[in-house]
């Protein structure tokens, strides 16, 4: 576990200013305004009495946006050394800025113009900011909101929200952007995108950090107290509790029509109607993380806040973020009132205050050197404008081909394609949707890898990810999954599953694959329907394996105009390859599929998951001697990355078990018990189903049992001389047995003495339970 203060600590020369600073007194950095003074090629800084010189704006690698002029005090406050202004910015960038450095992270931190708000202000300034600054890699939209409290969010005054991405969202969602369509209902459009990983991986460690210590925010917010004008000290300090009234959202404020001037509190509001909610034991900032509501319009309206909220899964409202569309950036709201007509400025500078402490915290947990990494943000921008223009050109050339084929497909669109398909093996199937995915922050390097993979034009059209049993494969599947049907790249895919009819042999794969194609690929039914022609479904199956590629995908496929290749790359994956029980056909499946790097109408790339078995090795070789396949060994790559992502894993599934089974200890487990659990889990090789076991056993959801209890059963039993599988299988199977009824016992002894594999179904049979049953007592979540 990182220290949060090891990137606050800066040798050499930072050391030689901090010294400077001391003897100068206190730091003021001051706003620069456009200027075209000449006098420095490198744009260094001017040096002034007050702030520290020499800082080309090419160091600076984090832009910090804030909408109102105290959120850019609060942020001021922050740093820990203030530059002076720059000689010169760009001409056409007209934003005034501050200067300096929190840890090893050099900050440039802009504002919105005084008196101007909404989205596209906003996206002016991060526009300009990039102009000047043009080695930013990414953003922190930092500043006051309005909360959105629910019986699931005790959220309160001094809060924190973070965006972060939850359901089909990236963190962000601009409420008020869409169309309004039948029956008057409103669809929305407004979406952000999701916040760089750099900072996704970050916000997880912190976290896990929060799970065992306390939080460095007010820590920070003392500071900021301490060295802040006498004016200014009452106004980032906590407001008081007694000030932090939540009323029924039906409740309106008696002088809501009369301005903030009149009433600035709620002295005149019905006691009555306020919310009852529990003392909190400390005035110390909770931190929430989830969707944040953005849009031009200002919520007052409380029952208007709830709709929203209830409708969108939100937790706060604000009006700036959703204008940086082209700015990866993270959100972060201090609260500052309830997004109801009883609103007022009172804890606007406090909220501000929390915000800002808790981005300097999360700076914290970011190596400067890593985000220097980072491709800068002038340079995704530029690279997806010129995405944009090869898109426009193939649309342009999209037109004539339509042209040319819209007659033969009015022609075949109405006839139907029947072909026998395995519906359970598709990735968007329900078994598929509801398995598990990379917890938050895990296995980074991994879906790096991946991506790289899919969007670069390599000849390896086929990436394989492979493991030992429990090392995650299929899981990590899923989770590229969730990532490339977000962005439209992802087309087909056919999940093996040993024991399953149908999932478990290559009887219907290609058949399951063409029939995804239709719904992906424009025009692919068209040319389906030529290449089949008079084959009905029943002779298509009956044929070889090599004779329904033909017909199901190669000829289609190659078949395509050219138009298909306008969105790039499309991605097909084959999960847990070793799970089908005809290892005959692995060879003859994986040379079918590489032949599709000859296709040219489509970019197509496959992603293979499987054990590394002798027959899938042999099978696979002779690709990888050819450069066809590009192989990825999940046990021996990124060991230390491994280590971490299974440490991270337990963290959020006990921190999850904690609050659902209302575990009173803090911290639980202890550091030396997770420790002992994350060496139990890695040694002598990383396992995440070792992992997940052991969440499943300490909380079994169909069996409640003590969680501190069911953990030291599992250390008792845990002798560190066994395999880490006897680890697992001693322990369930000791406490299955001690407390097994007379079936599981007798079904327990017929898998054991069953030669052949039998299915759920005829297993389940006898016992009067279904399968469903059957599968979660065998398999962990």
């Amino acid at each position: 576990m990182p220290n949060p203060n090891d990137n606050l600590a800066i040798g050499g020369e930072a050391n030689m200013r901090s010294t400077l600073k001391r003897s100068r007194g206190p730091e003021s950095p001051t706003c620069t305004k456009s200027s075209n003074i000449q006098s420095s090629k490198r744009n260094r800084a001017i040096d002034t009495p007050d702030a520290e010189p020499g800082i080309a704006a090419e160091e600076f690698t984090v832009g910090w946006v804030c909408a109102l002029p105290l959120e850019m005090a609060a942020a001021k406050g922050m740093l820990d050394q203030s530059y002076s202004d720059l000689q010169q910015q760009d001409p056409a960038d007209h934003n005034s800025y501050m200067l300096g450095r929190i840890g090893g992270h050099h900050i440039v931190i802009a504002c919105l113009p005084t008196g101007v708000y909404g989205t596209t202000p906003a996206a002016t300034v991060a526009k300009d900011l990039l102009r000047t600054f043009k080695s930013v890699r990414f953003g922190l939209m930092v500043g006051i909101g309005g909360g959105a409290p629910s019986s699931l969010n005790d959220i309160r005054l001094g809060d924190v929200v973070v965006s972060k991405p939850s359901g089909t969202h990236g963190g962000l969602i601009q409420y008020d952007r869409g169309k309004t369509v039948q029956e008057g209902e409103f669809q929305r459009t407004g979406s952000l995108n999701m916040p760089p990983q750099l900072l996704l991986t970050a916000l997880s460690r912190l976290q896990a950090e929060h799970l065992s210590k306390e939080s460095l925010i007010p820590q920070f917010l003392s500071e900021l107290v301490a060295k802040s004008p006498k004016r200014m000290k009452k106004k980032f300090s906590y407001q008081g509790s007694s000030n932090d009234c939540l009323f029924k959202p039906e409740y309106d404020h008696p002088d809501r029509d009369s301005g903030d001037a009149v009433d600035p509190g709620c002295s005149q509001c019905d006691t009555a109607q306020k919310v009852r909610r529990e003392a909190r034991d400390d005035t110390d900032p909770v931190i929430h993380y989830g969707n944040i509501a953005s849009g031009n319009k200002v919520i007052k309206h409380g029952k208007t806040r709830d709709q929203l909220s209830k409708a969108l899964g939100t937790l706060c409202f604000e009006m700036e973020a959703a204008g940086l569309q082209d700015f990866p950036c993270l959100v972060i709201r201090g609260i500052c009132d309830y997004a109801d007509s009883h609103k007022n400025k009172m804890w606007q500078e406090y909220a501000a205050a929390t915000a800002a402490a808790f981005t300097k915290e999360l700076l914290s947990f970011i190596p400067p050197e890593r985000v220097r990494q980072e491709q800068p943000v002038p340079q995704l921008v530029s690279v997806a404008k010129e995405q944009l223009q090869v898109t426009t050109q193939h649309l342009n050339v999209s037109s004539e081909h339509l042209v040319e084929h819209k007659r033969t497909n009015e022609l075949l669109e109405d006839r139907p394609i029947e072909l026998r398909v395995v519906h359970e093996a598709y990735y968007d199937s329900a078994n598929v949707r509801d398995s598990p995915r990379c917890e938050m922050g895990t296995r980074t390097q991994v879906m790096k890898r991946i991506t790289q993979w899919a969007e670069n034009d390599s000849s390896e059209i086929t990436f394989w990810l492979v493991g030992p049993a429990g090392t995650g494969k299929s899981t990590i599947a899923r989770s590229v999954v969730d990532s490339l049907a977000s962005q439209n790249r992802l087309v087909a895919g056919y999940f093996f599953k040993r024991g399953e009819q149908g999932r478990n042999d290559t009887t219907r794969l290609f058949s399951t694959l063409a029939m995804q194609l239709i719904e992906a690929i424009p025009l692919f039914k068209c040319y389906l329907q030529k290449s089949l022609d008079s084959l009905d479904k029943d002779a298509i199956e009956q044929r070889s394996l090599e004779f329904q590629f033909d017909k199901l995908l190669w000829n289609p496929l190659g078949a395509l105009p050219p138009v298909s290749t306008s969105q790039g790359s499309k991605v097909i994956i084959i999960d847990a390859l070793d799970e089908c029980e005809r290892p005959e056909h692995y060879s003859r499946v994986l040379g079918l599929l590489s032949r599709l790097c000859d296709i040219t109408t489509v970019n197509l790339r496959i992603l293979i998951t499987s054990r590394s078995s002798p027959k899938i090795i042999d099978a696979i070789e002779p690709l990888v001697i050819s450069k066809v396949v590009l192989s990825l060994e999940l046990h021996r790559e990124f060991p230390e990355d491994t280590k971490d992502d299974i440490r991270t894993f337990l963290e959020a599934r006990f921190a999850d078990i904690k609050k659902k089974r209302t575990v009173q200890q803090t911290p639980w487990p202890v550091a030396d018990d997770l420790d002992r659990l994350v060496k139990l889990a890695t040694n002598p090789e990383p396992l995440f189903i070792y992992a997940a076991t052991l969440c499943r056993f300490i909380y079994d959801e169909q069996r409640p049992r003590n969680p501190k209890t069911q953990l030291k059963l599992w250390l008792k039993q845990c002798e560190e001389n066994k395999s880490q599988l006897d680890q697992i299988y001693d322990t369930v199977l000791s406490q299955a047995f001690s407390s097994a009824s007379e079936n599981m016992l007798v079904f327990i002894g017929t898998i054991t003495c069953n030669v052949a594999d039998a299915p759920w179904s005829t297993m389940s049979a006898p016992f009067f339970t279904s399968t469903f049953y059957i599968g979660w007592k065998l398999f962990p979540s």
